[in-house]
């Protein structure tokens, strides 16, 4: 497996295969500025798209973009979405993705997610914590965590 930097023509076509947005509008654009009652003060925000490669197939996708508000730390950065097919989940692909995309990330110090509940241990075992004074909606927790210059073997076995 490898990871490397994708499209975002290629993060939908992934995302869309697997209905993983219910709102239509969701593919539309590379980035949103709003996060729940959230806005982030940068209006044209820096944005890539990773992915995860097995036999020449995507079976892996998070996006990451600039995000600051001021009850966040400074540099900071949200990925957007983190998603591994079924059947490869419990190998550590989805943090081990994430650390691939936060290194494309030079600077940025600290990383968040808006988390569904239902992921809410698997981000706490890899070290996101909730932020104070962000508050969610009924399925989802803001959750972050800093940036270290943690290393990742980009060929997965």
């Amino acid at each position: 497996m490898l990871f490397k930097k994708i499209s975002y023509k290629e993060y939908n076509t992934y995302l869309k295969k697997h209905n993983h947005f219910l709102d239509e509008h969701s593919y539309h654009n590379p980035y949103t500025n709003c996060l729940n009652e959230y806005y982030s003060t940068i209006k044209n925000p820096l944005y890539g798209f990773y992915g995860i490669v097995k036999n020449n197939n995507i079976v892996g996708v998070t996006g990451i973009q600039e995000f600051e508000h001021q009850l966040l730390p400074s540099s900071s950065i949200r990925y957007r979405v983190l998603r591994v097919d079924e059947e490869l989940r419990g190998n550590n692909l989805g943090i081990s993705l994430l650390n691939f995309a936060t290194q494309q990330w030079p600077g940025k110090k600290y990383l968040f997610g808006y988390i569904r509940t239902t992921h809410t241990d698997w981000s706490a075992k890899q070290g996101f914590v909730n932020i104070d004074g962000m508050v969610g909606d009924h399925n989802h927790t803001f959750r972050g965590k800093h940036l270290t210059k943690a290393t990742v073997d980009i060929t997965y076995p």
